[in-house]
């Protein structure tokens, strides 16, 4: 399955993570969004989340 861009809240229903959870992430470095559109709405790569989660299931990061 190819790229698509998901809203903040796709990515955090995805991982199964809160808002506030998804900033600290982005405040990190950890998952940064690929696209702001007008009105400041962030897009994030399904590539990079899904990225994320692995990092998730092999104990590379902490998941809240």
């Amino acid at each position: 399955m190819g790229e698509f861009l998901m809203t903040k809240s796709e990515v955090c229903e995805h991982l199964g993570i809160s808002i506030s959870r998804l900033k600290r992430l982005e405040k990190e470095g950890d998952l940064q969004p690929v696209r702001r559109l007008l009105g400041g709405k962030k897009l994030y790569s399904s590539l990079d989340v899904d990225a994320h989660m692995q990092k998730i299931w092999t104990g590379g990061v902490r998941s809240e």
